[in-house]
């Protein structure tokens, strides 16, 4: 199975003594999860399902994966749930221990230079990875969602990730599988604000849908590419920021 999984990745970074355990999680949500899941939706879904323990697996597959150091490789904490969406599309769905809150406020984040924040707080830990969808069935879609920290201090985000790019859909939820299956389920009616494309080469029908969704108010569609801020069609470059959220991490 490893042969296979090791495929998926061209370039793996080396093991570094500075891989944080925030970085970690980042990765496994928007690297490994959905590299997995959209590519192999067979064998991910096959496998979940026969293990008895599927969330100690993962997180040794993708501490292998994302070549972790070795006192990494045992990181537990996450917690894996399944079962059926209203639409009768199956859901996988890993949870990522509670990460700490961001100590700024919105007014400090929007005072800050592009990359800044990054610096300054390390990435946007996820709370959960979502996959939607049939093993069975090319017919039914496949989606994959991240909940995950917000720039606003204790919201949260709602992302969905395609293996070309993130779309960030705006204010997330509470931090609970419940209020996370609701989201998806009403995915539809949400505004895209934004989104980060990585691998335009991989871009397909979902991602073409979210483009079309994208709109900041005034009729000009942002994108960021490699984290460089771009207009689809254009060659200038325009602002990119996204603040969303209204969806409190209680305490």
């Amino acid at each position: 199975m490893f042969a296979w999984l090791r495929k998926l990745f061209r370039r793996r970074p080396p093991a570094r003594r500075d891989y944080s355990s925030e970085q970690f999680y980042y990765d496994a949500a928007y690297k490994i999860f959905p590299e997995i899941a959209l590519k192999r939706p067979h064998e991910f879904f096959e496998w979940q399902t026969k293990m008895p323990r599927p969330e100690i697996f993962f997180g040794l597959l993708a501490g292998t994966l994302l070549q972790c150091p070795e006192e990494m490789l045992g990181l537990t904490g996450f917690v894996w749930h399944s079962g059926k969406l209203s639409d009768d599309r199956d859901y996988v769905a890993v949870q990522y221990p509670t990460p700490a809150p961001i100590e700024m406020s919105q007014e400090e984040v929007l005072a800050m230079g592009p990359g800044e924040f990054r610096k300054q707080t390390g990435p946007l830990c996820p709370f959960f990875s979502l996959w939607a969808g049939s093993a069975e069935r090319a017919d039914v879609p496949r989606d994959c969602y991240v909940l995950g920290q917000s720039p606003n201090r204790d919201w949260t985000t709602l992302r969905r990730v395609t293996l070309a790019a993130h779309y960030n859909l705006g204010p997330g939820v509470e931090p609970s599988i419940a209020a996370l299956l609701e989201a998806v389920e009403n995915e539809a009616e949400r505004a895209v604000i934004g989104g980060t494309t990585f691998r335009p080469d991989l871009r397909g029908e979902v991602d073409d849908e979210m483009l079309m969704r994208m709109d900041d108010g005034s009729g000009v569609k942002h994108f960021t590419i490699g984290g460089r801020p771009r207009v689809p069609g254009g060659d200038e470059l325009q602002p990119f920021i996204s603040l969303p959220g209204s969806a409190r991490v209680p305490e």
